[in-house]
């Protein structure tokens, strides 16, 4: 959607473009494979224009997996729920209050162990998405195995077997340009409610379900002067 070649010169009077096709409710194989187009597409759009992740149902099934990738996105965060139909636990960890939404600094891009993988029909391998924010980064990982667009008749296409459950490998440094001058990094799993503290190399493995998701912030430490062992 809006990427013909001359909608990419126009973009310099402009700063907001759609980085993916529609939001389908009615479309259970569409969910996957919108994550994985918007985070693909923003590796390029991402360096023109705020990407756009388009909007989502705060009610509808898919709606955690949704609410994830624009909690990593850098992309404005907006619903179209029926009136009076709203999730709003869910709501609340995406926005403050004062309508404030917790936006990350960057357009949300692969990892570079996900550059050249196939994230959607390998049966084995995750999607991480990773984002920065004035002094954390923010890492999410999906199961987005098993339904993709095929080209040749123009719809989604469901996989011939159940979509497997896969391992995401996160690492500190899957976020770039994050440094720590000790060498340590705590990161905390949104969905297992586990604090990590890992060097830039270290790594931990999360197991996620088909269409599962974690969303991770990971904090560089640092040490405090004049407290003994303070970090």
């Amino acid at each position: 959607m809006c990427h013909p070649t001359e909608n990419l010169y126009s973009f310099r009077e402009t700063s907001v473009a759609r980085a993916s096709d529609d939001f389908y409710p009615r479309e259970p194989a569409s969910h996957t494979v919108h994550v994985v187009n918007v985070v693909y597409n923003s590796l390029f759009l991402g360096e023109i224009v705020t990407p756009d992740w388009d909007m989502f149902q705060s009610e509808h099934p898919a709606a955690g997996l949704h609410a994830a990738a624009r909690a990593v996105g850098g992309c404005a965060v907006y619903t179209s729920d029926r009136p009076d139909i709203h999730d709003f636990a869910l709501l609340k960890k995406l926005v403050l209050p004062d309508g404030t939404i917790f936006r990350a600094k960057l357009p949300g891009r692969p990892t570079r162990d996900c550059l050249f993988a196939d994230v959607a029909t390998d049966g084995e391998s995750a999607l991480k998405v990773w984002n920065r924010n004035d002094v954390t980064g923010v890492l999410a990982v999906f199961n987005v195995q098993g339904y993709s667009w095929d080209r040749s008749v123009r719809q989604f296409k469901e996989p011939l077997t159940a979509p497997p459950d896969v391992v995401a490998e996160v690492f500190p440094r899957d976020v770039e340009g994050l440094v720590s001058s000790e060498d340590r990094y705590a990161v905390w799993s949104h969905a297992e409610e586990r604090l990590f503290v890992l060097s830039r190399d270290e790594s931990v493995k999360l197991g996620l379900r088909p269409q599962g998701w974690d969303v991770l912030t990971v904090a560089p430490c640092a040490e405090l002067p004049g407290v003994p062992g303070g970090r």
